[in-house]
């Protein structure tokens, strides 16, 4: 009886064994033949490894590539793990005044957070605040305090002519509305006249030379930021066509923010009678209104299921200044992001390149190896594994991943970070919670829609297939 047991469990271990091994050369033929047809000059690095058995597959995935928005993933489990995922950024105006009879006789302070989700609808309800506590008149200036963060907008190995697109928005320890300015163009009721355009949020800090027009064939109105500060509308629209919404970043986020606050202190029928300034909160004041963001654990939705920017360069630099102190900078981001990497992951930092939050530096370099060996740590150890898991897009189903992998066999089954730049891409999660995997591709010059579909999606059609 003792023997047939043993023989029974060899037996069991062997055939185990044996499928994994033809699992794996299964992998391995289908992924080659998939790269092969797709781009053989594509320089590919793969890692997949099972969570529940023994699987794995590896292609080049010690080799260092650039990982696109994928870095994206460091950063949102960086900022869960130091910061909490009922963390909320708090903007707060604080006053060195008292007030009298409606009367506020001394200076405001708005204290920014570097909330990347700050919009008017909170400063209003600062404003509102400031109200309810008497604030009907303030004989003082306003001062913006943007001391949390440095006052370096843009990231290192960014490329300077994507700087004047809604994914470059400037990083500031002040954001609001995205630092953007929203314009409608939509053609005008008579032929040979200028587009009408509008804005929102509306303020004078934004001026618009509009040369656009309306019926000279084509629809090709679009809005282009000059250097000095205004905003060029151009091309032309046909009369009947629908309306074109276009968000482009302002230049100075603090003259935006200022002049949003003179507007809402009108609105809400409070004299302003000072200037608006930059500077340093001082000692010994009171908070007389306070916005804060929705949880951390919400703010990742952006993060990682629309791939945001700006939110994930926000959390990098707020890192930075929650581990080693005001102001958040690109060197303090890096370096806290890494220490995580390192001591809570055990990741060995020395081989890889991490240099801003949002991944559109070129100068990033991540291994296959060493996504997967944090997407595995996130699995199986980390705290708030399911708020950074809620947060990835779901294929077929919604964010980046909204309009791939939509045959009924996939939908839902991948959750992954993409990652895009001009011969980048990237794609790594789970599939289902079976495995996590890694899909780097570097140097093509194809579309990156074939790309993904004929090598990402394919792949990840080819891990499922293999009985993952």
């Amino acid at each position: 009886m003792f023997r047939s047991v043993i023989f029974l469990l060899i037996f069991t271990v062997a055939a185990q064994a044996a499928s994994v091994k033809d699992k794996t050369a299964f992998i391995q033929s289908a992924v080659e033949k998939t790269i092969e047809t797709a781009d053989p000059t594509a320089q590919v690095g793969i890692e997949v490894v099972s969570l529940n058995g023994e699987l794995s597959y590896e292609r080049n995935s010690e080799k260092r590539y650039v990982p696109g928005s994928s870095v994206k993933l460091f950063v949102a489990a960086a900022a869960l793990d130091l910061l909490g995922e009922s963390y909320q950024f708090e903007t707060r105006m604080m006053t060195d005044g008292k007030v009298k009879k409606g009367e506020l006789v001394g200076n405001c302070y708005l204290v920014a957070s570097g909330d990347p989700s700050l919009d008017v609808e909170g400063l209003e309800e600062i404003v509102l605040a400031m109200k309810a506590n008497g604030v009907d008149h303030i004989k003082g200036d306003l001062v913006l305090d943007l001391s949390v963060f440095d006052d370096i907008t843009q990231g290192p190995g960014w490329m300077w002519d994507d700087t004047d697109t809604y994914g470059y928005s400037p990083v500031s320890g002040i954001i609001l509305e995205h630092n953007c300015i929203q314009f409608t163009v939509k053609p005008s009721s008579e032929a040979g006249r200028p587009c009408y355009v509008d804005l929102y949020p509306r303020c004078g800090a934004i001026s618009i030379i509009n040369r656009s027009i309306t019926g000279k064939g084509g629809s090709s109105a679009n809005v282009r930021r000059l250097y000095d500060g205004r905003f060029e509308v151009v091309g032309s629209m046909e009369m009947g066509d629908q309306p074109k919404k276009l968000m482009r970043p302002v230049r100075e986020p603090h003259e935006f923010t200022g002049d949003i606050m003179k507007v809402l202190f009108k609105q809400n029928q409070i004299v302003f009678e000072g200037e608006v300034k930059v500077g340093m909160c001082v000692k010994h004041v009171k908070e007389i209104g306070t916005h804060r963001s929705k949880p951390l654990a919400k703010i990742l939705l952006p993060v990682l299921k629309d791939s945001d920017n700006l939110y994930a360069d926000a959390l990098f630099k707020k890192v930075g200044e929650a581990r080693y102190g005001v102001p958040g900078t690109w060197q303090k981001g890096s370096r806290s992001v890494r220490d995580f990497l390192e001591q809570k992951v055990g990741l060995d930092i020395s081989e890889m390149v991490l240099v801003d939050g949002c991944g559109a530096s070129r100068y990033n370099l991540v291994s296959p190896r060493q996504m997967v060996l944090f997407l595995k740590w996130v699995h199986e150890k980390f705290l708030y594994r399911e708020a950074l898991k809620a947060a990835l897009p779901i294929a077929g189903v919604d964010g980046s991943l909204r309009k791939r992998m939509t045959a009924p066999y996939m939908v839902s089954k991948v959750r992954a970070k993409t990652g895009t730049m001009t011969g980048v891409s990237a794609l790594c999660g789970y599939l289902n919670d079976d495995a996590a995997f890694a899909i780097f591709v570097n140097g093509y010059v194809k579309k990156g829609r074939e790309i993904k579909g004929k090598i990402e999606d394919e792949i990840c059609h080819v891990l499922l297939n293999s009985g993952l």
